[in-house]
């Protein structure tokens, strides 16, 4: 992007007050949006017309929510700057030692609302991991099997549909339509939980949360102040992208009854190929249906396992272009990163670009993951450390470690690529530095 001159200083004064206002609206922003979410329902149709046109005209409602979110975000991410900047006294450039005491003062967020989901689900596998049958029935059976197992057992049923009564909108990429959330489709779910016993059943414990302790006198006025602020600000951004998540879910099993209707209808072969039409062409397909535009949703769907493997720049100016891969310098042996929480530790590396290869991990092991959401998050009781390619001190995966007390480096950009699972390192949560050890398992 080319950089533009700079604007006249009233302009930046308006524009700056512009930023506040609608930073410091996002409490109120936050709280009808929840009244709306709750009288918000799409009514199940009986044929592809009418179901389309129930999704249409309630379209706007999706767009509505993610603008919540972006200004809940905008808050969170505008006072965790602010505590930053206080903390270094400058308004950029913070040493990687400044960054990583203001994560620590950020750490007190204790209630985040995807944290809490993680208690309750640590008590439930704390359940499971106790029972005299927790090897042979859940940890090593197949998904199936384990399913079965849990709903047929007394406690542990009710505990589980409790569990996803609260929970069940969330998983995997939670935000893609097409993936089935937690209550769709339990596989994922489980896969995380037989990891987890199996570390539960080695170690007789697990890793427990636990918020940093802040020393209020010893901070200034201003940090006393704006603190609780931003705290309040990461529950805040928590809660909306738990909100999204549950109206995602919602449109996710209407374009799935859609689907059901236009298989009825016989306008497309499977359920599954209503996800690789865009919108628009629904519009048109479901009036008039051609066999180009099947077969132009089926090539998409082809192509979709191929496409997942590109990278993008973070910006771009016009149709993104895949990148094309770049070597990676191990010369020094240091990987850098963005400090995102605190602590030293040591072990060995699992890279894991999906949950089916995350459910291999031991206990102790270090994740090494392009990015994480909440469908990664059961594995974090079991890891000793997180290390990911993207990411910020706000997002997800960073706010679960520091529940958890786990040193995380975030926005490495390439740690994917630089480390290789066996590699043994050491991962420093205060400087952002992931250091390759000596060793066979580091000469991969």
């Amino acid at each position: 992007l080319k950089e533009l001159p700079p604007l006249p200083g009233w302009r930046r004064v308006i524009n700056t007050m512009k930023l506040l206002r609608y930073c410091l609206r996002a409490p109120a922003v936050v709280q009808n949006f929840g009244l709306e979410l709750d009288q918000f329902a799409l009514d199940e149709k009986t044929n592809s017309a009418d179901m389309w046109a129930e999704i249409e005209s309630k379209s706007w409602f999706f767009d509505h929510a993610m603008a919540v979110h972006i200004q809940s975000s905008a808050l969170s991410g505008f006072l965790c700057a602010i505590v930053e900047n206080m903390v270094s006294g400058k308004s950029n450039d913070s040493t990687v030692a400044e960054q990583a005491e203001a994560v620590r003062l950020l750490a007190g967020a204790s209630g985040v609302e995807s944290a809490v989901m993680l208690e309750q689900l640590d008590d439930l596998l704390d359940q499971v991991g106790l029972h005299s049958d927790a090897g042979a029935s859940f940890q090593q059976a197949t998904v199936a099997e384990a399913i079965n197992w849990l709903r047929s057992t007394p406690g542990l049923s009710e505990e589980l549909e409790g569990f996803l009564e609260r929970h069940g909108h969330r998983g995997y990429r939670e935000l893609c339509i097409r993936d089935p959330a937690w209550a769709d489709d339990l596989t994922p779910l489980i896969q995380s939980m037989q990891a987890a016993v199996h570390g539960r059943l080695l170690t007789g414990g697990h890793k427990e949360q636990h918020s940093q302790q802040i020393d209020w006198s010893a901070l200034s006025r201003g940090l006393r102040w704006i603190l609780p602020k931003a705290h309040n600000a990461i529950r805040r951004r928590e809660h909306t992208k738990s909100q999204l998540v549950e109206l995602a879910h919602r449109f996710s099993n209407g374009f799935r009854l859609l689907g059901q209707h236009m298989v009825s209808d016989k306008l497309i072969p499977d359920e599954d190929l209503v996800f690789f039409f865009t919108t628009d062409e629904l519009s048109y397909f479901i009036a008039a249906p051609g066999e180009a535009a099947v077969a132009q949703a089926i090539a998409r769907r082809d192509a979709l396992d191929y496409q997942q493997r590109f990278e993008f720049p973070e910006i771009s100016v016009g149709l993104p272009q895949p990148l094309e891969p770049q070597p990676v310098d191990r010369s020094d042996g240091v990987l850098r990163g963005r400090p995102a929480s605190r602590g030293v530790v040591e072990g060995v590396v699992r890279v894991a670009h999906t949950l089916q290869e995350a459910a291999a991990l031991e206990p102790g092991e270090i994740l090494v993951t392009p990015i994480t959401d909440i469908g990664w998050t059961p594995y974090f009781s079991l890891i000793g450390g997180l290390v990911t390619d993207l990411g910020s001190s706000v997002s997800h995966g960073a706010v679960i470690a520091r529940e958890y007390g786990l040193p995380c480096v975030v926005n490495t950009r390439q740690a994917t690529r630089f480390l290789q699972t066996g590699n043994r390192v050491q991962l420093d949560g205060d400087t952002g530095c992931v250091t390759l050890l000596g060793g066979k398992d580091s000469e991969n």
